[in-house]
């Protein structure tokens, strides 16, 4: 007890652990109205692009390049794109492939199972170069219709309930989520998981994704999925048997 006069004090200590909310990729990128390739140039890659340095436990099983539905890739021009295991994942239809991700889409429109940290156009963008390097944000574009370029280059989740149009030099780290058609111009680089034409789930009809001439990289890295993911869908749950109090 404190002294007469004190005021007691007590400390309750618990132990947590990020999870990622069990959101897994299972292709580079997904589209699920389909994939129009213009040339044989770039890269859409499945083989795990992450470093040992980058996380624990480092790379992970390769996902498929492209996961969309039979015959829905078309590539004109130019040898085969995709990479990965398989290159092309044909296993289902494009539906079937966003269905298969588990993930809420209209939570996500509605603001009920995600909360982003910005909100475009609301917020101005985020200034990346001043951010902690351990902070991976959920940007949220509330336009039918948006463009990146290099000035917006990041990390985290990106998250356009509309279309989204990459251009230049525009590079991003972890999720791309797309609701309606993903346009590639330039020489982007997505590494993680890049998702497209997710308003299917909606029932609505998305034109396919386009991606241009250009040395473009479409890229799977495990580590970059993961810290987004514990962003956007995950959290701290606690270690059962770690709950203390002293006074």
């Amino acid at each position: 007890l404190p002294p007469e006069g004190g005021a007691a004090s007590r400390t309750l200590s618990v132990v947590a652990m990020s999870h990622d909310g069990g959101f897994k990729a299972r292709a580079a990128l997904t589209a699920g109205a389909g994939v129009l390739k213009n040339g044989g140039a770039g890269t859409i890659d499945g083989d795990d692009a992450a470093l040992t340095s980058q996380c624990t436990p480092g790379p992970q099983a390769a996902v498929a390049g492209v996961g969309t539905g039979p015959g829905l890739y078309v590539q004109k021009g130019g040898s085969l794109v995709p990479t990965g295991n398989p290159p092309i994942d044909e296993s289902m239809s494009g539906l079937e492939h966003l269905k298969a991700l588990n993930l809420n889409w209209g939570g996500v429109l509605g603001g009920t199972v995600v909360a982003p940290d910005f909100v475009i156009p609301v917020d101005p963008w985020p200034g990346f170069s001043a951010m902690d390097s351990g902070w991976w944000p959920v940007i949220y574009i509330d336009q039918t219709a948006y463009s990146v370029g290099p000035t917006q280059s990041g990390r985290g989740t990106l998250i356009a309930r509309g279309d989204l149009t990459l251009n230049g030099a525009f590079v991003w780290d972890g999720i791309l989520l797309v609701g309606g058609t993903l346009v590639s111009n330039g020489n982007n680089t997505v590494a993680g998981t890049t998702i497209a034409g997710l308003n299917m789930l909606l029932g609505n009809s998305v034109p396919p994704a386009s991606i241009a001439n250009g040395t473009k990289k479409f890229l799977f890295n495990s580590c970059w999925v993961r810290y987004a993911a514990q962003q956007f869908a995950g959290g701290l749950v606690q270690i059962p048997g770690t709950w203390s109090e002293r006074m």
